[in-house]
């Protein structure tokens, strides 16, 4: 009987010592993951970027500087309590290159066909002015044939196949240059305009004023994009 007491004593205490193990490894991986989250969503440009001070624009990779500008402009767009207030005090130099970021990433993913039936479609006379402002005068020229076929080109399924002959030439002229680079380029010839506490916010009319939204067609245009 004692020897059995003494056995069972010992697998008690293994349990313990194995539930405690458990424990600790489980509080362990939880804490991994709450500071995983936690350096995740400092990296998140947004955060990184949130205030573009003249030591971090200065100490971002050129490479990173396209991102940076974005994230920055996006993060002070969230901020506001009227967006389209706050799009409106960007300076002409973040207003040129927000554009470009917003016009870029739909056409990047859903092609022409979904740029013209979201929102960012406010945006399609501006745009060509904007790439050619940093230098992209061959994805200006492209933008402007596809304005042209939506507003008096063909319906249906030739507008439909145009905007498709256009979305490659888009994809080949994106896999031979770097528009982060080009933005790059542009951001840092204007680097004042780019910092949050060195210029004045500006009342810039140019993203109201000089683009005109498309006009309906007379079959609407869906928002998925067979490229």
């Amino acid at each position: 009987m004692a020897g059995k007491r003494g056995l069972s004593g010992w697998i008690l205490a293994a349990a313990a010592v194995s539930s405690a193990a458990a424990v600790c490894l489980f509080m362990g991986q939880k804490e991994k993951k709450r500071k995983k989250c936690r350096q995740e969503s400092s990296s998140k440009p947004e955060n990184q970027y949130c205030h573009m001070t003249e030591e971090l624009f200065d100490s971002t990779p050129h490479a990173q500087l396209y991102e940076a500008a974005t994230a920055n402009i996006r993060a002070n767009l969230e901020r506001a309590d009227d967006k389209q207030r706050a799009i409106a005090q960007l300076t002409e130099q973040q207003g040129t290159i927000y554009v470009i970021s917003v016009v870029e990433r739909e056409i990047a993913t859903g092609g022409l066909r979904a740029f013209y039936s979201h929102e960012s479609s406010i945006y399609s006379n501006t745009a060509p002015v904007c790439f050619e402002t940093v230098g992209l005068t061959q994805y200006a020229q492209i933008l402007r044939q596809a304005n042209a076929l939506y507003e008096n080109g063909p319906v249906g399924d030739e507008l439909y196949h145009q905007f498709s002959k256009l979305n490659r030439q888009l994809d080949d002229l994106r896999a031979s240059l770097s528009i982060a680079e080009w933005c790059g380029d542009y951001i840092r010839a204007n680097r004042e305009s780019f910092l949050d506490s060195a210029h004045e916010l500006h009342n810039v009319t140019f993203l109201q004023d000089s683009y005109a939204v498309p006009q309906q067609r007379e079959e609407p245009v869906q928002q998925s994009m067979v490229k």
